[in-house]
């Protein structure tokens, strides 16, 4: 969880501070925050040791499954094309709903143990 913060506040931070500079050039910057894709190294780190994490998250998500390149590249050409040349400082979160299915049962644990996050999450 915290690497994932980390990458999220990563993302934000280049987006807020190449603002001025990309708004003299007319540059839009956007991140996408994948989650698990289908490529040929992730097909691999399913048989290694992470695989067992890896396989949580897929079953932990609600798509119940991980996405693949083509959809990246969907998401991808929508701020890149004339349909989103109002689209800017934005972080696209592609997980299969992994963070917020995260979030919403941390949230449910804290309700029930407000020390619950010093000492499982």
């Amino acid at each position: 969880m915290n690497s994932l913060l980390s990458e999220q506040t990563s993302c934000k931070s280049a987006q807020s501070g190449s603002g001025k500079w990309t708004a003299k050039r007319g540059a839009r910057v956007n991140t996408i925050s994948a989650g698990i894709i289908f490529t040929l190294l992730a097909r691999d780190e399913l048989s290694g040791p992470r695989g067992e994490g890896y396989r949580r998250m897929i079953d932990m998500s609600t798509a119940g499954r991980g996405g693949t390149p083509d959809e990246v590249g969907t998401v991808g050409a929508l701020p890149m094309g004339e349909d989103g040349a109002f689209i800017t400082g934005s972080d696209f979160l592609m997980d299969g709903a992994v963070n917020s299915r995260r979030n919403n049962l941390r949230a449910r644990l804290l309700l029930v143990d407000p020390f619950a996050e010093l000492f499982y999450l």
